[in-house]
């Protein structure tokens, strides 16, 4: 098991939350935390999602590729020891 935190910052935040929560739905079972963070004033569309996982390389590295695969969406990843 490997422990992971994932941050994605998304684009057009009102255009494409609702898909991209399908994303993270469908990889719900390796995310132990989520939070997410958007500018308040002035509302912009832009929103961050931080992500704390634990799971297999492989179930890592599917939610990983689902979400680079996404549009407007720029992902890091770090792993925690």
């Amino acid at each position: 098991m490997k422990n992971m935190i994932i941050s994605a910052l998304l684009d057009k935040r009102s255009e494409h939350a609702p898909e991209f929560q399908e994303i993270l739905t469908r990889h719900g079972c390796i995310i132990n935390v989520r939070l997410g963070v958007h500018e308040v004033q002035g509302c912009v569309n832009q929103g961050l999602i931080l992500l704390l996982v634990n799971g297999e390389n492989n179930e890592i590295e599917a939610l990983l590729k689902d979400l680079k695969n996404y549009p407007n969406v720029r992902v890091n990843a770090m792993d925690v020891r």
